[in-house]
Formats: structure tokens, C-alpha cells, sequence
């Protein structure tokens, strides 16, 4: 019993160690927009806001409070059904410029 019960594991691992080496790398590192979070929110400028997606900054000035400050354009403005990170928004550089302000005036408090 304590043969089989070794063999089991050695092949276990071994198709573990396979399979982890198929994956390839986790974190892709080309092409890649850090997110919110990747971003140190105590020491980030407008370069690092403009970097992020329509959805990160709906995100964000949601998570701030400013979700009165969000306008969207486009044909799916208006449509209750699609969820609000999925449209585009229409005042990104104002909502940029807001977001600054909130964080670097000290009126919002970041996480």
C-alpha cells in the first residue's frame, strides 16, 4: 500500500510540475495597463490616470464618492441594462482632472 501510495504521488507531482511549466508566465508583461491598484496612490500624476481604462476610472471615482461627476456618451448611455463600467464615458479628461483634485486637496481620503 505504501508503494502505490508513493508511486501516486510522484506521478502527481510530476504532472503538476508539467502542467505549471505549460502555463507560461502568469503576469503578462507586454502591452500591460496597470490597474488601480498597481498604481502607488500616494505618489501618481495625471500620466498614471490617463493610462487606465474607462471602467478603472468609473471605478475609481465611484470608490471616491464622485459618481455624480461620471457623465457617458455614446449609444449606450441611457440603457439601464448595461452596467456602468461597460459604457464609455464622455468626460474622461474632466473626470481625470477631478479625480486629481479629490486626492491631491486631501477632500478624499485614497485606500
Amino acid at each position: 500500500m505504501k508503494n502505490i501510495f508513493r508511486f501516486v504521488l510522484i506521478v502527481s507531482f510530476t504532472f503538476n510540475l508539467i502542467a505549471c511549466g505549460r502555463v507560461g508566465s502568469l503576469i503578462p508583461y507586454e502591452g500591460y495597463v496597470p490597474t488601480f491598484d498597481t498604481i502607488d496612490t500616494n505618489n501618481f500624476n495625471k500620466d498614471d490616470l490617463e493610462k487606465l481604462s474607462d471602467s478603472d476610472l468609473i471605478f475609481k471615482a465611484i470608490d471616491l464618492g464622485l459618481y455624480n461627476k461620471i457623465v457617458f456618451s455614446g449609444d449606450d448611455a441611457l440603457d439601464p441594462d448595461i452596467p456602468s463600467y461597460k459604457k464609455d464615458l464622455g468626460n474622461r479628461e474632466e473626470l481625470i482632472k477631478i479625480l486629481l483634485e479629490a486626492i491631491e486637496g486631501n477632500k478624499v481620503t485614497p485606500e
